[in-house]
């Protein structure tokens, strides 16, 4: 909590004593307040490796020394496979000496293009879209990217150096902080910026504000003018950006938000909401599941059971959305209504607990849609199926359960096929990247689609270069955005 918000300060103060460039002070705060954009990207691979909670594993990595192997080889001990018998957890461990350097440098060019490409749809500038791009370049060349020294973007280095000096700082003390700063100068932190994070380590009135002042209000006040502000218009992308953030987190739903909003706008027509009602419903689907973040991703795979601790990790996420988008006065009344996409007519859902009564009509619809869009993921894709299954699971609105009816017998009418793909793609690619989008690996896809597996991985060099990404994750942004998955 609150760790975005105190590596942007710390960013800002790098930056300062670095007496970098007024014009270039917008990167370094943008590149810092979206430094994790891109990195539910990799959640998914990354959890299903260590099978284990990649959340607290990508904390603790950020306390290990990159050169050290002493110390990767007890973040392994750590992080892999905790709970499981030792023999599983040796296996798990061999895994990943031999084949982990190649899966993490797909999640980590993942994360980047992500990143990127998210601070590109929010507007932001170039020099902003590179430092997330190479924010996990290492000055000694060692990074996704393979860039060195100064070739790395200002930005994405004084960024990079402040995100470990905030897991150092507030895990082991400012001193461990300017410690590691200490040691890691010249091989992955810039020479210069390392001297500048051990001045600032030496600065105690900074940690002491750090420590006593509100973060939020803080760093807004810390944005470099001019000032900027998303309108009216630019709303629907930023709620579109949100929700593939979070969808792409599980390697089953990456368009769950996207086609949950779809539906929630159809129902709230044929229940004649107005049109500002509409917009809200449509957003609010959007963003409903942005609380997913704080989640662990093996939570989020199919057919695991979980224990009673597990199910609470999991039913925090709707508050979670509600408290992420509280912060602002144009987002607050879009939250509470995704929030509360879980809740019951009857007063059996969560996290609130609320009844029929106590739910706006547009959050009895978000609850609705999405409720629809769990149950054919979980397997009823027929939408006949997927409608009883949802009656026989959630004690749901009548009057959205009719509009839903109404929907799922209209929808019969089949869409007619397209005649050309984005990028140059062939149907045979199309073929493809939809089940590697769908957390399928180049065997699976291969045996789906009764082709080699030299053939399946010829069409996916094809697609990561028509699309124009390098990992599974830009590769399955690609096809979000270009409408691509059913």
């Amino acid at each position: 909590m609150g760790h975005v918000l105190r590596t942007t300060r710390i960013a800002m103060a790098l930056a300062d004593r670095l007496r970098v460039p007024s014009a270039q002070l917008p990167d370094v705060y943008f590149t810092a307040l979206l430094v994790h954009a891109g990195c539910t990207a990799g959640a998914a691979e990354s959890a299903a490796f260590l099978a284990s909670d990649e959340l607290s594993a990508q904390k603790d990595f950020c306390l290990c020394d990159p050169n050290n192997m002493g110390q990767l080889f007890g973040w392994m001990r750590r992080n892999v496979a905790k709970g499981q018998p030792l023999p599983a957890r040796m296996m798990r461990m061999l895994q990943l000496m031999s084949k982990g350097e190649q899966c993490f440098q797909d999640v980590d060019q993942g994360c980047s293009e992500v990143g990127s490409r998210i601070a590109s749809r929010m507007g932001l500038s170039e020099a902003t879209q590179l430092g997330l791009y190479h924010i996990c370049e290492s000055w000694s060349g060692k990074g996704p990217h393979k860039l060195k020294g100064e070739d790395v973007p200002l930005a994405g280095r004084i960024v990079n150096v402040a995100m470990i000096l905030e897991v150092f700082s507030s895990e082991r003390g400012v001193r461990a902080a300017r410690d590691a700063a200490a040691a890691r100068k010249g091989k992955s932190f810039d020479p210069d910026i390392a001297a500048a994070a051990i001045d600032l380590c030496d600065h105690a009135p900074f940690w002491e504000a750090m420590r006593e002042e509100e973060a939020w209000s803080l760093v807004l006040d810390l944005e470099p003018g001019p000032l900027r502000f998303v309108g009216e218009s630019q709303l629907d992308e930023f709620a579109y950006s949100l929700a593939d953030i979070v969808d792409l987190k599980s390697s089953t739903a990456s368009v769950h938000s996207r086609q949950t909003a779809e539906l929630a706008e159809k129902l709230a027509i044929r229940l004649h909401l107005t049109p500002d009602d509409v917009i809200l419903t449509r957003r609010a689907a959007l963003v409903h599941d942005v609380g997913m973040v704080a989640v662990p991703s093996f939570l989020l795979e199919r057919d695991l059971r979980w224990s009673e601790t597990d199910f609470e990790k999991y039913r925090l996420h709707p508050y979670y959305t509600e408290r992420i988008l509280a912060r602002s006065s144009v987002l607050k009344p879009i939250g509470e209504v995704a929030a509360s996409h879980h809740e019951d007519i009857d007063g059996s859902g969560y996290h609130r607990s609320l009844t029929g009564g106590q739910m706006s009509l547009p959050a009895r619809i978000v609850a609705t849609a999405s409720a629809f869009a769990e149950a054919q993921e979980s397997g009823a894709e027929d939408p006949e199926r997927a409608l009883a299954a949802v009656r026989e699971r959630r004690r749901l609105d009548p009057d959205c359960l009719a509009a839903l009816s109404a929907e799922v017998a209209g929808a019969s009418i089949q869409t007619p096929p397209r005649k050309s793909w984005p990028a140059g793609l062939t149907e045979r690619e199309v073929e493809v990247l939809r089940l590697i989008a769908a957390g399928h690996n180049l065997k699976q896809a291969a045996a789906q689609l009764v082709i080699s597996d030299h053939t399946a991985r010829h069409h996916l060099e094809n697609i990561y270069g028509k699309a124009g990404v390098s990992s599974r994750a830009g590769v399955t942004l690609f096809a979000v955005e270009n409408g691509l998955l059913v």
